[in-house]
Order: structure tokens, then sequence, then C-alpha cells
């Protein structure tokens, strides 16, 4: 099982204060991620664990390769969806559901899609686990970054943001917020906002999250193409169109 050490920023003040991580562990990996995935039942490697993260490739048929994170507490199902831009009048959405049998076993129904203007269908090309992952609600490792000064604990980004560095070995995380402009496509209509992201030095672009549209009425996709943020940004019913917005995210890096 692999592990990603992860101190959680927040906690990071003066000398003295408590110190907590999050530890991600890898409880099951697909043998065969870019192939169809039909219902079957998939079996963890332990139950030591508060959240479940799950990743899924948003469909195996496409040329580019983009990732779908979910999170999910302890001992309950998930419902894994994704908008998928289809159509100039209509939205397709993917949906799988992982159900919870017991802390070391979840059953995976097939993937359908549901059209904005026609009924589901199975369709196990989308969605497709890729890897499960565990982590804890906190670790208390005080005593161990206790002698770290607060310079090598507090370092922030030429922007402003946070970021804050493993001290344990097995490597470190880095968080950065970010942002781009956009024009708002037409109702049922989708935009593509790439951009080009810079890595600290030593360290590789892994994940998008907390992705956010200016409107509540869009339905934003996030994930890491070819080494860039980008987010899929789907206009359900906003009366924004043609107007211009701001999306905002935020860039997760592993150390190399």
């Amino acid at each position: 099982m692999s592990e990603i050490i992860q101190v959680n920023p927040l906690v990071f003040g003066g000398e003295g204060e408590s110190v907590h991580a999050n530890m991600l562990t890898k409880l099951w990996e697909n043998p065969n991620p870019t192939a169809s995935f039909a219902a079957q039942s998939i079996t963890l490697a332990s139950d030591d664990y508060d959240f479940l993260l799950i990743l899924a490739s948003n469909d195996v048929t496409w040329s580019d390769k983009t990732i779908t994170s979910y999170i999910v507490q302890k001992g309950q199902h998930a419902n894994i969806d994704l908008a998928v831009q289809t159509g100039s009048s209509f939205v397709n959405t993917f949906v799988r559901k992982l159900l919870y049998v017991s802390d070391t076993s979840y059953s995976v129904q097939d993937n359908y899609v549901q059209p904005s203007n026609s009924t589901r269908t199975a369709y196990n090309n989308g969605l497709v686990p890729i890897a499960v992952y565990g982590f804890k609600k906190s670790l208390d490792i005080t005593a161990i970054v206790s002698n770290v000064s607060t310079d090598a604990r507090q370092c922030m980004l030429s922007d402003g943001v946070t970021s804050v560095e493993s001290v344990l070995s097995g490597g470190a995380v880095r968080f950065q917020n970010d942002s781009q402009s956009y024009t708002m496509p037409a109702i049922g209509a989708n935009v593509d906002v790439i951009k080009a992201v810079t890595p600290p030095s030593g360290y590789s672009l892994i994940g998008v999250i907390n992705a956010t549209a200016a409107t509540g009425r869009c339905a934003v996709n996030a994930y890491v193409y070819n080494g860039q943020a980008a987010l899929e940004i789907v206009n359900v019913n906003s009366t924004a169109a043609g107007t211009s917005k701001t999306a905002t995210w935020t860039n997760v890096f592993v150390k190399n």
C-alpha cells in the first residue's frame, strides 16, 4: 500500500501549537484501468480509515486522460456523477453508484448515462474506478515536528497562498489557489477553462479540487489535462450567457 502524508495547513500558527496530518493509504487499485468496468464487488485492503477518496476515469474511450474524484465517509454509499456536454441542446450525465456492503467491501454498480432529453442507458466505459484511498480525520504528529522552526513550517507562495510541506518522510503535498476568467456559454452548452500551471520546484501537479464557477446554475468538472488545470463548465440554467465570469479552484501538487 502506498501512502501520502499531508500536513493540515490550518493548524500551523506559532510555536508550541499542535500539529496534525492526514494520511492517504491506497486500499484498492483497478488492475485494468483503461477497460470498461461492469458492475462488480471490490475489496478494500483495510478498514482502518475514516473517509474514502475514490478516483474514477471520466471515460476510458476519450483520448485525453481525465479523472473525477469523490470523498465519502466510512459506512456510506458513494454516488459519483459527471455532466458531459455532447449536443447543442442537451447535457449527458454519467452516474455510477458504489454501495456500501462492509467496511472492506463495496458493490460497484453499472455506470448509466442520463441525457437531459431522453431516458438513461447503461454505459460502463464511463466513470471507471481507478483507485480507492483511505484516510483518517487526523494524526497527531506534534512531537515529530516540535523542533522544526516556524520558518520551516510556515512558507508562503509569491501569490500569498499558504503552502505547507510535510516534514515526515515519504513525500509532501502542496495546495495553491488559482483562477481564470471565461465567457459564460449558452444554456445547455459548455466551455473549457484550461490553464498552464507551473508547479513549485520539485513538485508535480496531480489534481484540481474545490472548483467553482461564477454561478450555482452550472456544473463544473475539474481534472488535470496534459499537466494543466482543466475545468469543463456546463451552463445548466444560468441566464448569464455571454458575460465574463471567473472560475476558481485549488491545484494539488505532490513532491517528486
